[in-house]
């Protein structure tokens, strides 16, 4: 096939500065000419050869699993003095857009292609460069995520005490983001009696756990299973909530940290409503915020769990503990959002190896929430460029997702971290559906 690629036209400014339209994607590309030996210029043509996924790694990296067709669409070029690429159908090898590539650093390019939003199979060219992965865009990327990962936590022969109390907790908060993924068809050997099959899965799962294995996960665990299983299944949702409540009353204050007996009580305090549990989250707030004297990475995901089972209780809940709260997130995503912007591979921090892939994950999970709270184009935006990474547009050029989670080098089981994942995906699925209806 032969793309001709003709002078842009002159636009007019509509009122709009040009750096405003270039972010919107609205101006044409103006491309070089290449001139006769009489001077006069004419338009330049190239031959595109037949596609074939590439052997090697590209060096156009997209996501391979695709964009949803509302999304903001990037791509990244390893390569040296490159400047553009084309966007191709992959069905008619028809040009769909040309992406106009600019120096994030030595040897890495960025693009966007956003204004492409029709549903089909593409991919990115260039001459020098050759062929990306193909890609897809449309609204059903991630269609088919949940099922398949059901069947990989269902079918995986032992999962650890902790994890599994972490995995449930990941798993219901997506099961509140958006029900409608979640059906009792997954898993063939649960019956469709109307208990969606997640539920089904993780009671089986949790409800065999060693009693002498119940930690501060498995406490908020066992709360947050019983309150959803409730109108599904009481009789088992009564014996998650005693199961909670007797953990709890097993744990030493003394030797547990103030996150954990935070994340603890905040969880029973939303399930229960009971003022006891409440009392407990007063006096460490009284303290100070907890989430300030946490060090490091100690306790984050604690405190995640404490914070996001406090800010959503429908229970009589502290304002000023909520406003410390919110106060807290939002100064973190605002530090989230800033160096995802300033990162090379568009997220705060990137690895060859997946090694940072733990960390893009919670912060994923963390704006997930927070812009449910408080709709953020931005924390939108970080959130799926977290995506993207972990699915194959990163410095490997390799996706670190498979249907039984994602792989984090030097961290906890698949399974885990692909919990994470379907909390992220059910929120952000559920949003572009809504942008999309709007």
């Amino acid at each position: 096939m032969i793309l001709t690629i003709l002078p842009a036209l002159m636009l007019a400014s509509c009122g709009k500065t040009e750096t405003l339209k270039e972010q919107e994607g609205l101006i044409d590309t103006v491309l070089g000419e290449v001139p006769f030996e009489d001077g006069t210029e004419a338009p330049r043509e190239f031959e595109i050869p037949e596609f074939s996924v590439p052997d090697d790694v590209p060096r156009l990296r997209t996501d391979p699993a695709g964009y949803e067709p509302d999304a903001d669409k990037k791509l990244l070029c390893v390569a040296e003095g490159i400047t553009e690429c084309s966007i191709l159908n992959v069905t008619t090898m028809e040009k769909a857009g040309v992406v106009i590539l600019r120096e994030k650093e030595t040897g890495l390019y960025q693009g966007e292609f956003t204004e492409i939003r029709e549903a089909g199979d593409y991919i990115a060219y260039n001459e020098e460069t050759g062929f990306s992965y193909p890609f897809r865009i449309g609204d059903d990327i991630y269609d088919g995520w949940v099922p398949a990962y059901l069947r990989a936590l269902h079918g995986a022969e032992e999962v650890g005490a902790e994890d599994m109390a972490a995995i449930t907790l990941s798993l219901l908060q997506a099961f509140e983001y958006d029900p409608s993924l979640f059906d009792d068809t997954s898993i063939s050997v649960y019956s469709a009696d109307g208990v969606p099959d997640v539920l089904e899965e993780l009671y089986g799962r949790m409800s065999i756990l060693s009693e002498t294995e119940d930690g501060v996960f498995a406490v908020s665990a066992f709360a947050r299973l019983g309150a959803v299983l409730r109108s599904f299944k009481p009789d088992e949702a009564d014996y998650c909530l005693f199961r909670a409540e007797e953990a709890y009353a097993r744990i030493d204050r003394s030797s547990c940290s103030d996150t954990g007996w935070y994340m603890m009580n905040a969880t029973l305090f939303r399930t229960t409503g009971k003022s006891e549990y409440d009392d407990e989250v007063r006096l460490l707030f009284d303290a100070g915020d907890p989430g300030k004297k946490a060090a490091g990475t100690d306790g984050k995901e604690e405190l995640f769990w404490g914070d996001y089972a406090y800010l959503t209780t429908k229970r009589l809940a502290s304002q000023s503990i909520c406003n410390t709260i919110m106060s807290r997130i939002l100064a973190e995503a605002r530090e989230t959002v800033s160096a995802a912007k300033q990162g090379s591979w568009l997220v705060t921090t990137a690895s060859s190896d997946g090694s940072s892939n733990d960390l893009l994950l919670q912060q994923a999970q963390q704006l997930t929430y927070i812009n449910g709270v408080i709709t953020n184009r931005e924390y939108r935006m970080v959130i799926q460029e977290c995506v993207h990474y972990l699915r194959g547009r990163n410095p490997s050029g390799k996706s670190y997702v498979g249907e039984s989670g994602v792989y984090c080098k030097g961290g906890r089981n698949e399974l885990y971290y692909g919990a994470i994942l379907t909390a992220v995906l059910s929120r952000i699925d559920l949003e572009y559906e809504q942008i999309a209806a709007n």
